[in-house]
């Protein structure tokens, strides 16, 4: 069934992609000709303006004549006057000639089809981190830059940045931005950014005494520096940039080592400062957008498998293991900001072992394990709409208050953080202390928030954090199709947590989500069909690997979860269009406005809409309205149910159960 919907998907997309090509030629033909027609045009009339200056040029020399001849040479005047009509005439051949030598076209010219200007990309990169403004800050990233100088180094001087101490970093990074532009091309120019920037946040770090106050804006403007133009960056300066990166995120990592829970002894009894925190939180979650953002880079470049072998070699993937170890952590408090970047990093180089078959992993299938038992505790985290910024519970997932800024990459969150920023620095002002930022501002705009019961904020959040599991899928799915029937990889703990995630899922449907008027239903609708087809691919090809004793771990959950999609198929058929109308007035409100703007839409177009076209309107409305009500699952992803029920449960069901399984099934 899904080679046909690809197959007829394809076929629209030929004929779309005939009729535009078709429309184009048109129209390219009609320009053609109408451009051809322009220049005959202006052919004649410049044929038609050389004839008039010619006659009137041979009018005004015979009359010339005629006024300087004696009289007696009238006669051959006259003569010579009626011979200017004459093509055979001798004095047409001896003055014509002349008077093309000195006859100067005045006609301008016209460019039919100019050509585009490029732009000069080394000045286009030069005004990209001029202006670069984080989400949410009121200034610029130079602009506060320049508000900022070093407090303890007397000087820094590498190379062509020079940063003396009562200079401000922002004037010595933009002197330094026009030296290069005027005598380096771009992929010069960026490796040298990013190789001068790395060396001044180094000198910065290594100073003891000095403060970490510019160093999250340097390193904001290194991801702007790759993300410009990524095919510009060099292999070399990327895996220097990596492992710059790691070694970051370890020097920060105290950041992550938060206990799970407050000691009873803990008395907060210091002034409740929080700029020196927010700093080192901005650092590191920064840091990872940096490491993100390398990998995706390397990805677009699209290497050869031997140069993908020497940039993910034993050393980085060393690197790489340090810093997941104390990102994706079981001891202490989960950042979901640093969390989110680190699963990104694996889903794109999952993806480059897998869809470009390389010969070789980058690590061992232990390596692989040992990170997937860490995604494995991660996926069984709860979600809930209404407890994303509590922290006291570690089991829901939950992003913590001091966090709630945007990263570099994505904007998640409800950014409340962000705004404090621009209050680091005094314009006008150049310090190397920030100034004061209290957590009770922080804490009471929750509060506020909290007691208005604002939950389109939560609701966002709840997406953002199934899809973070929906990238987890896609990490053990990739790893599965490369290492394939590695029993490291591919065993029953794919089946047992998988499960158990589908499982809580429904319970979620059933408990929070149905007859809700919200697209996050869909969102994890999709989350539970993507574990199911996990489930039914190792169900069907790698079976050797799941033991008998994984299955009974989660026999009942998983029939139960497998019996509800199948059921839903069944209970579909028994709602009434009626019944699905009035369903839809009630929790499927948007989709119904959306159909009728569409419907308004089709109704511009066609003075009578064809009935084929409403139908299909009405089915998919329908079928929105159905998985709201958790009363339909696609029909691919209940056949797989109804194969893994099948083919092999019922070895381990009794005969009752699977006497009641089969009738629930429809059989």
């Amino acid at each position: 069934m899904l080679r046909d919907k690809l197959k007829l998907l394809q076929a629209q997309i030929e004929q779309e992609r005939s009729k535009s090509n078709y429309r184009v030629n048109e129209v390219k033909e009609e320009f053609d000709k109408e451009i051809q027609k322009l220049r005959q045009q202006l052919q004649s009339l410049e044929d038609e303006k050389k004839f008039l200056v010619l006659e009137s040029r041979g009018i005004n020399a015979v009359n010339q004549r005629i006024k300087t001849s004696p009289p007696e040479a009238f006669s051959r005047v006259s003569s010579q006057h009626r011979a200017l009509n004459t093509p055979d005439s001798s004095h047409i051949q001896e003055h014509i000639p002349k008077k093309r030598k000195t006859e100067i076209s005045t006609q301008p010219s016209i460019v039919l089809n100019p050509n585009r200007v490029i732009k000069d990309e080394v000045s286009a990169f030069f005004d990209c981190l001029y202006v670069h403004r984080i989400v949410g800050v009121e200034l610029s990233t130079i602009e506060i830059l320049n508000c900022i100088k070093f407090e303890h180094i007397d000087e820094f001087n590498y190379k062509l940045l020079k940063i003396n101490k009562d200079t401000s970093i922002g004037s010595g990074i933009v002197d330094f931005l026009q030296s290069c532009k005027k005598n380096m091309k771009l992929n010069e120019l960026v490796d040298s950014v990013l190789e001068h920037l790395a060396t001044l946040i180094k000198a910065i770090i290594i100073n003891d005494q000095e403060l970490n106050f510019s160093v999250p804006f340097l390193v904001a403007l290194m991801v702007q520096t790759i993300l410009f133009r990524p095919s510009a960056v060099s292999v070399n300066s990327l895996k220097d940039l990596f492992i710059f990166t790691c070694d970051l995120i370890r020097k920060f990592q105290i950041v992550l080592k938060k206990p799970l829970h407050k000691s009873p002894l803990e008395v907060d009894l210091g002034p409740q400062i929080f700029q020196y925190e927010l700093i080192d939180n901005l650092i590191l979650v920064y840091s990872f957008d940096l490491l993100e953002s390398t990998t995706k880079v390397i990805r677009i470049q699209q290497l050869s498998e031997t140069l993908y072998m020497e940039f993910f070699d034993e050393s980085l993937m060393k690197s790489l293991e340090a810093v997941y170890k104390l990102t994706l952590t079981i001891s202490f408090k989960p950042v979901i900001n640093v969390i989110y970047s680190m699963v990104a990093v694996f889903v794109t180089i999952t993806n480059i072992m897998n869809n470009d078959n390389l010969s070789k992993p980058f690590g061992s299938s232990k390596w692989w394990s040992d990170l997937l038992t860490r995604l494995y505790q991660l996926l069984g985290k709860r979600i809930l709409n209404f407890h994303v910024f509590d922290d006291t519970n570690t089991n829901n997932m939950h992003i913590d208050r001091f966090f709630d800024f945007y990263s570099l990459l994505r904007n998640m969150g409800t950014n409340s953080v962000s705004p404090l920023l621009a209050q680091l620095v005094t314009r006008g002002e150049i310090k190397g202390i920030p100034n004061i930022v209290l957590k009770d501002d922080i804490i009471d705009k929750y509060e506020s928030k909290k007691e208005k019961g604002v939950l389109s904020d939560n609701l966002e959040l709840e997406k953002w954090f199934v899809y973070l599991k929906d990238d987890i899928l896609s990490i053990i799915e990739n790893l599965m199709g490369y290492f394939k029937k590695d029993s490291k990889i591919t065993n029953g703990e794919i089946l047992i947590n998988l499960t158990k995630l589908i499982s809580v899922e429904q319970s979620q449907f059933m408990d929070h989500l149905i007859d809700q008027d919200t697209d996050v239903f869909a969102v994890r609708m999709n989350l539970v069909e993507h574990a199911l087809s996990i489930i039914y691919r190792m169900w069907k090809y790698y079976e050797e690997n799941i033991t008998q004793e994984s299955i009974k771990e989660v026999e009942s959950e998983l029939v139960m979860s497998l019996w509800r999609i199948i059921v839903c198929k069944h209970a579909s058929k028994k709602i009434c269009k009626d019944d699905l109308m009035e369903h839809r007035i009630l929790i499927n409100q948007m989709e119904n406005l959306h159909l009728q703007d569409t419907i308004d839409l089709y109704e511009d177009a066609f003075e009578d809409m064809p009935e084929y076209i409403k139908e299909e309107l009405e089915c998919s409305i329908n079928n929105g309205t159905q998985q709201k009500m958790q009363v339909q699952y696609d029909d691919i992803y209940i056949e797989m149910a109804r194969y893994i029920l099948e083919s092999k449960l019922t070895n381990f069901i009794s005969v009752e159960n699977t006497d009641s399984l089969y009738l629930s099934m429809g059989f």
